[in-house]
């Protein structure tokens, strides 16, 4: 890397794939400082974002991936809104002044529903958290093979440059 201006050509594209700011945080000094000279004649905007954390010597680094929260970003719309105007709705009868009996299975049939309706949406919300955890940790995942990959790379480039 920096030694030959063919290697460079041919690591210019692999090299952008995998540079992301957790990856460079948590190299080898020696490493990130070869990077950081790559990235001075290739990349100007990641030569700029790694001089900004070149001098730390970290070997973990954690960061927040952001997942959509379907939950929170989802209007009070659609089907889940229309059900429970339907059980309101069931109510309106109990306006007209009907018998104790009547009153009580009117009640008992919005109650059942909306425990229904309760259920199927903490059933919906805990498939959503476990999608969420599941993203999380396949991004981990993803760092972790790419970390290693580079630094398998830049071993190998290194033995080569050292032959």
């Amino acid at each position: 890397m920096g030694k030959s201006k063919f290697f460079d050509k041919l690591l210019k594209l692999a090299v952008l794939k995998w540079l992301a700011e957790p990856i460079l945080r948590v190299l080898p000094p020696e490493m990130k400082s070869n990077v950081h000279l790559w990235c001075k004649n290739h990349d100007p905007m990641w030569y700029n974002k790694l001089s900004e954390f070149i001098d730390e010597d970290i070997s973990e680094w954690e960061y927040t991936v952001e997942v959509p929260n379907r939950r929170k970003d989802m209007a009070w719309c659609g089907m889940g809104a229309d059900i429970l105007r339907f059980y309101v709705a069931d109510l309106k009868p109990l306006r007209k002044g009907l018998p104790e009996p009547e009153r009580r299975a009117i009640v008992n049939k919005v109650r059942q529903g909306i425990k229904l309706f309760a259920d199927f949406h903490d059933e919906k919300t805990k498939e959503m958290e476990r999608e969420a955890h599941d993203l999380v940790q396949q991004e981990r995942e993803s760092m972790d093979i790419e970390r290693s990959a580079f630094l398998t790379a830049f071993e190998l480039q290194n033995e080569a440059i050292a032959d």
